[in-house]
């Protein structure tokens, strides 16, 4: 009635509505509930990660097998009062299953890498994946472990260039781990390279203490990406020199 004159009526604008009366905010009643416990809310949103990856990954994992009892107690809501303690051991199955866990999605993500014209890669999506399994290992205190599998996940798939970032990082203890696993890597890549070419292998000049190795490895050597012969004497090159 009032705007038939041109007068403006008093009205409360809400966030959520427009109403004549003075009504609570919806923020109101968000701040009027219980704040959430830190510890609860970081357990459910790791565990949000580890479904969402297994799940866009299509891992042949359990999930719950990541988690120790008491956590999954808490995540179920079957004994909520319990104290979570970030600084607790986990046993040892949890904890082996948490390494399989992340060295299983390093490995799959790289199936994400694509290569472009050019020599140049795209790890736009690999990085997206990753991103999440480095900021659990930080939560699960399996940094060093999940970064050195991450490399060598990486020089694997044969993305060596993309491994070298990473190497360059880390400190001289993940160095040290990642040297005798990038090794295996070299003499997996120099098995596969004999055996696929018969003429090759009878031609080729190994040190005889190499031969039994690399005869070793003949079964595995499927495991590893075709790889230029140069990167993986540059990549012996830098162990020798390490």
């Amino acid at each position: 009635e009032l705007l038939r004159f041109g007068e403006l009526p008093d009205v409360y604008v809400e966030y959520d509505n427009f109403s004549l009366n003075n009504q609570k905010h919806l923020l109101d009643h968000a701040l009027a509930g219980e704040p959430p416990d830190i510890d609860i809310l970081s357990l459910e949103h790791q565990f949000c990660v580890v479904l969402y990856l297994t799940w866009k990954l299509k891992l042949p994992s359990r999930p719950l097998k990541l988690f120790n009892s008491m956590e999954i107690n808490n995540l179920i809501k079957t004994n909520s009062t319990a104290v979570i303690s970030w600084f607790s051991d986990y046993n040892t199955s949890v904890r082996t299953e948490r390494i399989s866990w992340t060295g299983l999605v390093s490995e799959t993500a790289a199936g994400y890498i694509h290569r472009l014209p050019d020599s140049q890669l795209d790890s736009k999506d690999y990085k997206e994946l990753m991103a999440p399994v480095l900021q659990l290992s930080k939560v699960w205190f399996l940094s060093d472990v999940v970064r050195v599998g991450q490399c060598h996940a990486l020089y694997i798939a044969g993305f060596d260039s993309l491994g070298s970032e990473i190497r360059n990082t880390f400190s001289s203890l993940e160095l040290d781990k990642l040297g005798e696993k990038l090794m295996d890597v070299v003499l997996l890549r120099i098995a596969k390279y004999l055996h696929q070419d018969p003429d090759t292998a009878q031609v080729a000049t190994i040190p005889a203490e190499v031969v039994t190795e690399v005869a070793a490895r003949r079964d595995r050597s499927s495991t590893v990406a075709d790889t230029p012969l140069t990167d993986t004497r540059e990549l012996l090159k830098w162990l020798t020199e390490t």
